[in-house]
């Protein structure tokens, strides 16, 4: 029994191997380049048409420049709300999901509403999580909680992030230039960021 455990185990972290290479290769292709191609010769066994239809989210079809969609919906076939065994899994369904929304044309309420459910659910293991993880899973549930003008969420996100990076973040001012153009000193906004062990050490 403990065998048949461990390979389904192996079973279970390839598949998500897998889906992580889908999701990688696609945003490579789409947002960092340079864009790779897999083997031509490998038969796609669904059409292109048929990918742009079921990628199409409440009436909201992909954006028409995307390229590689293929890639998109392997990944998503991998990672959805029903199917996650670690808690990991949640947080590669949250990603998948929001680059997924970020390839339509408008917001989905549906994406929304599951991105959500993988927020939650990632909420429940922040235990599990080391600072370094917490970080920035509290950042990217800020970015994509401010894409659905969850504002609420994003401040409480916010306040995680500086309260587990150790950040005092203040907004000061001061006379100077902006450019090496700049004639005149003018008044400036200015960001002042400092950490708290520092302080207390120093």
């Amino acid at each position: 029994m403990n065998k048949l455990n461990h390979d389904q185990e192996l079973v279970d972290l390839l598949y998500v191997l897998i889906g992580i290479a889908y999701l990688q290769l696609f945003i490579i292709n789409n947002f960092l380049g340079p864009k790779i191609e897999l083997d031509n010769n490998v038969e796609q066994s669904i059409s292109e048409s048929s990918i742009n239809e079921l990628l199409t989210c409440d009436g909201v079809v992909p954006v028409s420049t995307v390229q590689h969609l293929d890639y998109l919906y392997q990944a998503t076939k991998v990672f959805n709300v029903e199917r996650n065994t670690n808690w990991t899994d949640y947080w590669w369904t949250m990603r998948t999901l929001f680059t997924h929304q970020k390839m339509l044309e408008e917001r989905s309420m549906t994406l929304c509403d599951n991105i959500q459910r993988s927020i939650d659910k990632l909420l429940a293991y922040q235990s599990e999580m080391n600072k370094t993880q917490q970080i920035l899973f509290f950042i990217e549930m800020a970015y994509a909680s401010q894409y659905y003008y969850n504002w609420k969420q994003v401040e409480t996100a916010k306040a995680q992030i500086i309260e587990l990076s150790g950040l005092e973040i203040n907004l000061t001012g001061q006379l100077g230039k902006r450019t090496r153009y700049q004639l005149n000193n003018t008044s400036q906004l200015l960001l002042d960021i400092t950490r708290k062990d520092l302080q207390q050490t120093s």
